[in-house]
């Protein structure tokens, strides 16, 4: 009874793991796409509100999904009580909750690279930016959307045979 009992709990367990993996490659679809509505709201409130970049930042911190939102008002609040300038803002707050994003390191650089235009060109260069860093994380969107389906039946499969294997081994 405990031998079955301990063979049941080790295939729930190894499906469960390739089960969360799997997840991880939804989340990075999420969180890129979260991005890209993100900075499609930057671009409009640049464009057409023409208020100043922290108050953007704050405006859209509350339009969007938690996670995302948390980088757009650290880079508010770096602007604001730290005195700093955008691009600096907004690199030390990619870099500060990045650890809680499911990104990889290439989105990771794609975003970074909208700093360095924040705040130092005028406004039609920093739409430019803008509308060049949401097709290059379209692209990456892309790219993670055939990752999560070729890789995540896969890994859903590896955790549930890994199970069934330790269970035919131990049992």
């Amino acid at each position: 009874m405990i031998k079955i009992f301990g063979c049941i709990i080790v295939f729930a367990a190894c499906a469960l793991i390739g089960y969360f993996l799997a997840s991880s490659k939804y989340e990075r679809v999420k969180e890129i796409r979260s991005f890209i509505q993100a900075l499609n709201m930057l671009e409009t409130e640049i464009r057409f509100a023409l208020c100043t970049l922290p108050e953007a930042f704050i405006k859209i911190s509350l339009l969007v999904d938690e996670k995302t939102g948390e980088i757009f008002k650290l880079a508010s609040e770096n602007m604001e009580k730290i005195k700093t300038n955008a691009s600096s803002a907004w690199k030390s707050a990619l870099e500060e909750k990045g650890t809680s994003f499911s990104l990889n390191s290439e989105d990771f650089l794609i975003l970074k690279s909208l700093g360095d235009s924040l705040g130092n060109s005028d406004v039609e260069n920093q739409v430019k930016s803008i509308r060049l860093v949401v097709e290059r994380l379209k692209n990456q969107e892309h790219k993670a959307e055939e990752e999560r389906y070729k890789n995540g039946k896969l890994l859903k499969s590896m955790g549930v045979l890994g199970g069934l294997t330790l269970v035919i081994i131990f049992c």
